[in-house]
C-alpha cells in the first residue's frame, strides 16, 4: 500500500513521467492525542530511537517498535514562516538548538537535488552537453534572479516544492522514529504562498500556475500531516527588501525577482490566505522579526493547548496500528517518491516540456557518461531509476 498510493508524476527536470495509479487515501484512517510542550522535557526521550536512515521500518517493526511510546510532550513539528529577508534562518536554527529539535534548513538545489553521490553535479553535466540550447539548459537559482523567465520560474518552483515535500515527509518520519521534534524553514504546506506571489507578479505563466494548483499540490500535499505550530516572523516588505540589500548574497542584492511588489504579494498571501486557513488546524504564533526573544517564544510554546479538539485532526490516532502504518509508508522512500513524481504526466506547460529527437540524444549521452554512475542515473525519471535518497533534513 502506498502513500495514498501515489498520484501522477513529477521529476525535477524531466516532467514527462508515466502516470501511476491512485489508490485509497490512508491518511483518513489516522487519528492521535498530543500532550503539551514542556520546558522540563527538553532533551528527554521516552524510547530508544529507531535508526530510520540505516534500517527500513517494515512489517515486523510495526509489532516490536511502538511509535506511540516514542511520542512525548515535545514531539512536535514546527515550521518557521515569513517573507524573504525576515530572518527565518537564524531564528529557526537558534530555536531548534535551544529546544533540542532537529533544524531543517531552506532547500538547497545543489545539496538536495543536483549533487550526485560521486561528487559530480548533474546540472553542470547536462549543461556541458546542451550548450546554448535554452530549452534543455538547466538554470541555476542565481541565473533566475538575474534574468527571470517563465521557464526558469516553473523549473525552480517545482524543484523547491519537491524538496520541501521530501523535507516535510522526512521530518514526520524522524519525529515518529525518534520522538525528537523538528523545526522546518517553511514546508510543503506553505509553498503555495510563494507560487501565488510569483504568478501575481507575472513571473509564473498561466499554464505553469494551473499545473501547480490543479495537478501538483492536490495530488501530493494531502499525504503529509500538517505541523503542530507555525511561527510567523512579521516584517514589513520594505524592511525585508532593505535586509536583502544589506545582508543578502550578491545575486540577491541584484535580483530582479526580489522586488517590493513581490514581497508585498508574499505578505498578503500569508496574512490573507495561508495563516487564516492554518489557524483552523494548528497553533499560530506571530512575532515581529525585529523583536525576537527566543526565551519568550519557548515560554509561549509551553502555554499552547495541544489537546484542542478543534485542531490537530491529522495527529489524533485511534489505533497504534494506524500511526505505525503511516510511519511505514513514510519510511518507504520509493513509494514516497512515486507520490511526488506522479503529477509529471499532467504537465502541459510549453516552457517546461522536454521532448523530441534532441531529448533522445541527450538521454543517450547522459546514459553513456561515466559521471552518471549507476546510482546517479536515477536522478532523472527518464533514465529509469528513482532519485537516490538524500539528507533531506
Amino acid at each position: 500500500m502506498m502513500l495514498s498510493k501515489v498520484f501522477p508524476g513529477l521529476a525535477p527536470l524531466l516532467p514527462n513521467s508515466k502516470c501511476l495509479a491512485r489508490p485509497s487515501n490512508l491518511k483518513s484512517l489516522i487519528v492521535l492525542s498530543q500532550r503539551d510542550f514542556s520546558i522540563d522535557q527538553i532533551g528527554k526521550r521516552y524510547e530508544k530511537p529507531f535508526d530510520y536512515k540505516k534500517k527500513q521500518y517494515g512489517l515486523w517493526d510495526q509489532f516490536v517498535d511502538s511509535t506511540m511510546k516514542k511520542l512525548g510532550e515535545n514531539t512536535l513539528l514546527i515550521t518557521v514562516e515569513g517573507n524573504f529577508g525576515s530572518g527565518k534562518s537564524s531564528f529557526a536554527k537558534k530555536l531548534a538548538k535551544e529546544i533540542d529539535f532537529v533544524y531543517a534548513r531552506e532547500p538547497d538545489l545543489d545539496a538536495h537535488l543536483y549533487q550526485l553521490p560521486n561528487g559530480h553535479n548533474a546540472r553542470e553535466i547536462i549543461n556541458d552537453y546542451v550548450g546554448d540550447n535554452k530549452r534543455f539548459y538547466v538554470d541555476s537559482l542565481e541565473e533566475w534572479h538575474l534574468e527571470p523567465s517563465f521557464k526558469k520560474a516553473i523549473t525552480l518552483q517545482h524543484a523547491f516544492y519537491n524538496i520541501r515535500w521530501m523535507q516535510t515527509r522526512t521530518a514526520l518520519l524522524h519525529l515518529m522514529s525518534t520522538g525528537q521534534g523538528v523545526v522546518l524553514e517553511r514546508s510543503a504546506h506553505s509553498d503555495s504562498v510563494i507560487a501565488q506571489a510569483l504568478y501575481e507578479n507575472n513571473l509564473l505563466s498561466d499554464q505553469a500556475y494551473r499545473f501547480y494548483l490543479r495537478d501538483l499540490v492536490p495530488n501530493t500535499l494531502s499525504e503529509l500531516w500538517k505541523p503542530h505550530v507555525v511561527i510567523y516572523l512579521d516584517r514589513t516588505p520594505e524592511e525585508c527588501l532593505q535586509a536583502i540589500k544589506n545582508n543578502g548574497k550578491a545575486f540577491e542584492k541584484e535580483s530582479k525577482v526580489y522586488t517590493l511588489d513581490l514581497l508585498k504579494s508574499i505578505e498578503k498571501n500569508y496574512k490573507k490566505i495561508y495563516l487564516p486557513e492554518m489557524r483552523n488546524h494548528l497553533h499560530i504564533l506571530n512575532f515581529k522579526s525585529n523583536d525576537i526573544d527566543t526565551e519568550r517564544i519557548i515560554e509561549e510554546l509551553e502555554l499552547l493547548d495541544f489537546n484542542d479538539q478543534n485542531k490537530f485532526n491529522d495527529w489524533r490516532v485511534r489505533k497504534e496500528t494506524a500511526i505505525n502504518t503511516y510511519r511505514k509508508i513514510l519510511a518507504n522512500y520509493e513509494m514516497c517518491l512515486e507520490t511526488l513524481l506522479a503529477p509529471n504526466s499532467f504537465v502541459e506547460v510549453p516552457e517546461y516540456l522536454w521532448y523530441g529527437e534532441e531529448l533522445t540524444k541527450l538521454q543517450q549521452k547522459l546514459a553513456e557518461d561515466p559521471r552518471f554512475d549507476t546510482g546517479s542515473r536515477g536522478f532523472f525519471a527518464g533514465l529509469g531509476q528513482p532519485i537516490q535518497n538524500r539528507e533531506w533534513l
